[in-house]
C-alpha cells in the first residue's frame, strides 16, 4: 500500500523553518562541510560584525566610559532592529518559496520529521 502524500501546509512550513534555525548546522559555502554552527550563530555572528564599523571614527581607548557605553547602545539597537526585521523577511521569503513549490509539486516525497 502506497502512503498519501500531501504537500506542507503553511504551519508545517513555519514549524520547519523555526525548529531548524537554531539546530540545523551551516554548511560552508566554499566546501560544503558544516562548520558546527547552526544558521542562527551564522546569522547573528554576521550582523554583529558590523558592530566594529564605526572602529575607524572613534579612537575607542580615549573615548570616556560614559561615550563608549553610550556609542555601543545606539549601534546595538540599530542592528539589533536590522537583525530582527531580516530574520522575519528572511523566513517569510523561504515560506513564500517553499508554499509555491508545494502548490506546483503537490506530490513531492516529504522527509520523515525528525525529532
Amino acid at each position: 500500500m502506497t502512503a498519501t502524500v500531501t504537500a506542507p501546509t503553511e504551519e508545517e512550513i513555519r514549524a520547519a523553518i523555526a525548529r531548524e534555525w537554531g539546530r540545523r548546522p551551516f554548511r560552508d559555502s566554499i566546501t560544503g562541510q558544516p562548520t558546527g554552527l547552526p544558521i542562527e550563530g551564522h546569522y547573528s555572528d554576521g550582523v554583529g560584525a558590523c558592530l566594529g564599523l564605526l572602529d575607524d571614527l572613534y579612537d575607542r581607548d580615549d573615548l570616556r566610559k560614559s561615550e563608549q557605553d553610550r556609542l555601543d547602545e545606539l549601534v546595538y539597537q540599530a542592528v539589533d532592529t536590522i537583525r530582527d526585521e531580516t530574520r522575519h523577511r528572511i523566513n517569510e521569503a523561504i515560506v513564500a518559496a517553499a508554499l509555491a513549490f508545494a502548490a506546483e509539486h503537490p506530490d513531492a516525497p516529504r522527509a520523515e520529521r525528525q525529532a
